[in-house]
């Protein structure tokens, strides 16, 4: 019981360790697509 408890619990921050990277590197890609998109319009004016 406590061995498997132990487990899942293990799974579980790597589950939200994941959780968080994923979050980030969205938060990254949209920021990067912004900067972009406002240097582009920035040239194309």
């Amino acid at each position: 019981m406590k061995q498997g408890y132990r487990r899942r619990s293990r799974t579980d921050k790597l589950a939200s360790n994941n959780v968080s990277l994923s979050v980030e590197q969205t938060a990254n890609v949209y920021q990067e697509t912004l900067v972009l998109a406002h240097r582009r319009r920035f040239i194309a004016r």
